[in-house]
């Protein structure tokens, strides 16, 4: 990382002046804040994503040329990695909420600003929550690059009675500073000539006595480094990983060393934790300014303000909760999993593409390749390019819109703080809801849902429950339809097996996986009406970028199993599990075929299961079914396990839910006949 850190600012930073055009500008500030709306109103779309370096997190970029006529502006587009001439490449980086301490959900925005690719910052405040916003700026001013200031939703924070003085904090932080509204693209004209006017934030904050001479100490260690030392020097008192590499990798062990003294002694000295003594300097002098600047008003309460007081009551929040949970539930579930992938992939697709395309390859001389092109088992046609585009991504799209009009709302905050301290104790917090809900609709996706989560080891445990407990909607309607000929207790039974596995699942997983509590902090701002087109639009880039990445992947794979069929490989595999699923599950022969459709795709292997089912005793059906929810989610669902959380991850994931589920269907299936519970 030490070699990355360029410091592509310098120049501006040293010559004390505006940032010139041509330069590339990050727009930085919290989550919620209004960044990504702002950006696409500055950029008009959506610009390219691309991954930062040493994170999970990712950017979107894009140029922006500016033409002043008047007060007119041209925008136009070109490649995301120059900027045209007289204009600007801009960075959508992701929300942030501390700068200098080793909170791992912010690690991508602090990569990225250390790197030295931004030249300047557009920072975003939220007018409803400066405090919040300031904390963030002061920190960041520390970097010592140019930065303009944008409060963003005036209009919201007006409506609750805390409007700012614009003239009053422009003086206090003493940078170029507009003003910007939520709705529409009101105040994108203001920010636009914003962008070469940054100047390097003059405003400092005044630190203990301890705190302040470990800063000059550290400094005075630090040469010609291009991050700005009292920034990292402010890091490295706050115990940030990074910043104790950087100055190990720039000053040598022997300088690392007296840094490290230095620290020691500042923390003996303060004799609480240095990152909380910064935090709170930071903190006050946040409060300082942002009451100085704030003028309080009587509030405009209206309908979407008692409607928001509505959905925190408590009695009505939960009622609304579930109303939208199942609103979510029909619109991905049923009219995404189920009509839109039904009328895509199974009409449009395989009733009129599949044929069109056999004909086409009729006159292909070599079986093997169009066998591997129309194989209805393993083909690329229907299991890789149908299941991508037929499957994965209508579901993906109406996924991706039910979300974002969730947060652009203003309710997913809502919901999440109903729901967090009932998940807390499975090692989640009010945000797992979403991913966990639509696990229901389709597995697949509420993996890449997961994402929604701050830190890893939620990801982590909401993607083994997702795995471990939860049938998508296809294969629930299966697996309803085979259970229906069984009595009721049958499937009360199955259903409550589920759900207090997944309980116990949850528990131990936040146990065992490592990470601290995530921190869970909200705002509840305003309910607002989502704005369908940019909530569409980025719907489309989020699946399109999927899609662009996991097609490969969906290809490599159905070859792979395409060429093991072929080799006579998955019958070795059924002849060698014979005995195993009979002599350890208690199943018949016939269950072996039914778990190997299961892994290539669930329903499949239900719909075997429907068709063999007379071969079945009641209790060998519960126990088949309770170990193809378990065993291992289908090829799909593997591949983005496999590219959300990386092959070491995957693997164990995977492993400990094979041999869970064979050891507890074993388990259950024989603690059943002890008990003479037959479901006869």
């Amino acid at each position: 990382m030490g070699g990355a850190i360029l410091g592509r600012g310098k120049a501006a930073r040293a010559a004390q002046r505006p940032v010139c055009e041509g330069t590339t500008v990050a727009l930085v500030g919290n989550r919620g804040a209004g960044k990504t709306a702002l950006f696409e109103r500055l950029v008009g779309g959506g610009g390219d994503a691309r991954g930062i370096p040493g994170s999970r997190g990712t950017l979107k970029s894009a140029p922006l040329s500016v033409a002043r006529a008047g007060r007119r502006f041209r925008i136009r587009g070109g490649d995301p990695a120059r900027p045209p001439d007289g204009g600007f490449v801009l960075l959508d980086t992701p929300g942030a909420a501390l700068f200098f301490s080793q909170n791992g959900v912010d690690e991508a925005t602090r990569r990225l600003l250390l790197s030295g690719e931004p030249d300047s910052l557009l920072f975003v405040a939220d007018a409803k929550n400066l405090r919040r916003s300031l904390i963030l700026f002061l920190q960041i001013a520390e970097l010592q690059l140019p930065t303009a200031f944008v409060l963003n939703m005036t209009d919201e924070a007006d409506q609750l009675g805390c409007a700012i003085d614009q003239r009053r904090l422009a003086a206090a932080l003493k940078i170029p500073l507009c003003a910007a509204l939520s709705r529409c693209s009101d105040g994108a004209e203001n920010v636009r000539p914003l962008l070469g006017e940054a100047r390097i934030p003059p405003i400092r904050v005044a630190y203990p006595r301890p705190v302040e001479s470990a800063l000059n100490e550290i400094v005075g260690l630090i040469h010609n480094s291009p991050i700005a030392a009292r920034a990292l020097a402010l890091m490295l008192l706050c115990g940030n990983p990074l910043a104790e590499r950087l100055v190990a990798e720039a000053l040598g062990p022997a300088a690392a060393a007296k840094a490290s003294q230095i620290v020691a002694a500042a923390r003996r000295a303060c004799r609480a934790p240095l990152d909380a003594v910064i935090t709170d300097a930071v903190s006050a002098k946040a409060e300082e300014i942002a009451s100085q600047v704030t003028v309080l008003t009587a509030p405009q309460p209206g309908p979407r303000h008692r409607l928001g007081g509505y959905t925190t009551h408590p009695v009505l929040g939960p009622a609304i909760a579930l109303l939208v949970l199942a609103c979510g539930y029909l619109w991905v579930g049923v009219l995404g999993a189920g009509i839109a992938v039904d009328l895509i992939e199974n009409r449009l697709l395989r009733g009129v593409l599949l044929p069109l395309c056999g004909r086409a390859l009729s006159g292909v001389p070599w079986p093997p390749v169009r066998d591997a092109i129309l194989d209805p088992s393993f083909g690329l046609l229907p299991n890789a390019l149908f299941l991508a585009v037929g499957v994965a991504l209508p579901v993906l799209i109406l996924f991706y819109v039910f979300f974002g009009a969730l947060e652009n709302s203003g309710y997913m905050p809502r919901l999440s703080m109903l729901l967090d301290r009932r998940l807390r104790f499975l090692g989640l917090t009010g945000k797992g809801v979403l991913p966990l809900a639509l696990g229901m609709s389709c597995v697949a996706v509420a993996v890449m849902g997961t994402n929604v989560l701050e830190s890893r080891k939620e990801r982590l445990i909401a993607t083994f429950l997702l795995m471990l407990s939860f049938p998508c909607a296809q294969f629930l309607a299966v697996i309803l339809v085979v259970l229906a000929r069984l009595p009721a207790s049958a499937t009360a039974f199955l259903f409550g097996v589920l759900a207090i596995q997944s309980v116990a699942a949850g528990v131990l997983a936040n146990r065992i996986i490592p990470g601290p509590p995530s921190d869970f902090i909200l705002e509840l701002s305003p309910l607002r009406f989502p704005r369908p087109l940019p909530i569409l639009g980025r719907a489309l880039r989020s699946s399109l970028a999927f899609l662009k990445e996991a097609l490969p992947i969906f290809i490599g794979v159905s070859l792979l199993f395409f060429a093991l069929d072929r080799l006579g490989a998955l019958a070795a595999i059924e002849r060698l599990a014979q005995p195993f699923v009979h002599g350890v599950l208690g199943l018949p022969d016939q269950a072996v075929q039914v778990f190997v459709k299961t892994i290539i795709r669930r329903v499949n292997g239900a719909s075997e299961l429907a068709v063999v089912q007379g071969q079945f005793s009641p209790l060998q059906i519960v126990t088949t079914l309770f170990v193809m929810i378990t065993f291992s989610p289908c090829v799909n669902t593997t591949m983005v396990v496999f590219k959300e959380h990386g092959a070491k991850a995957a693997l164990s994931l995977l492993a400990i839910a094979a041999a869970y589920s064979v050891l507890a269907g074993a388990g259950l299936n024989l603690i059943c006949n002890l008990l003479h519970i037959t479901f006869a």
